[in-house]
């Protein structure tokens, strides 16, 4: 037997309890009612009030049922052109915040001075390295021959830009630069006669630089790592 028929059974019971307590006193008897269809899946503990004498099925009304989970209810987000306009109701309004903030796909002064001294650089470095092979020549700047400043000063006239002719007056108005921070057509400078100044050559990268090295000798890359070349180095320097 099942809780529903149990249930059932055990109200009929207590109505008939109730009629004959009734007949005994000299009081009518009420008319029993049958439970309405939506009593059917009552739980047991339930009383529902057509088992109350005289009360008819159609006043009867099932429990409030308690939803488990709150409504729910839709939210539209609203651009920002139109979301300071009064809300006529429903759904609600909400004014999202800036998605991204404001920026400029143009470069900033320092970018773009950043990006026309790397591009500088890596001219002078082709520049120079088109000149593999040409002799040395003392006081030479030209495909002829040259000497370790003439192609420093030959390859800065390649994208239009006078240098000094000599090492040391091209050391004197690099701006230094840290070993560490070595780019591409960047100088470094060697003193080898005394104190002075006295051979320059152009970074090509990875601690190597192209020079005219001396007489008999091509124009040629060679490795600051070499025991000759860091004995001579003082440092590096930019032409801006």
């Amino acid at each position: 037997m099942t809780a529903a028929s149990s249930q059932s059974a055990f109200l009929h019971f207590l109505a008939l309890l109730l009629a004959a307590s009734l007949l005994a006193s000299g009081c009518a008897a009420p008319v029993l009612q049958s439970p309405p269809p939506e009593a059917r899946n009552l739980p047991a503990w339930t009383m529902p009030d057509w088992a109350l004498p005289g009360l008819a099925p159609e006043a009867w009304k099932p429990p409030l049922q308690i939803p488990a989970t709150p409504p729910r209810r839709t939210v539209r987000l609203l651009e920002p052109s139109v979301a300071n306009q009064e809300d006529s109701g429903d759904p609600l309004q909400i004014e999202p915040p800036p998605l991204y903030p404001e920026f400029s796909l143009e470069p900033s002064p320092e970018e773009l001075i950043g990006k026309i001294l790397d591009d500088t650089g890596l001219q002078v470095m082709q520049a120079a390295l088109e000149q593999m092979g040409a002799p040395y020549a003392s006081g030479g700047s030209s495909p002829k021959g040259f000497d370790c400043s003439g192609l420093v000063h030959y390859a800065y006239s390649q994208i239009g830009l006078d240098v000094p002719r000599s090492s040391q007056e091209l050391y004197k108005i690099a701006d230094k630069v840290d070993m560490t921070e070595l780019q591409p057509g960047d100088l470094v400078f060697f003193r080898i006669y005394r104190r002075r100044i006295s051979h320059v050559g152009i970074f090509v990268g990875e601690d190597r630089f192209v020079h005219a090295p001396s007489r008999g000798k091509r124009v040629s890359i060679s490795s600051l790592e070499e025991p000759y070349w860091s004995r001579h180095l003082v440092g590096a320097g930019r032409l801006r």
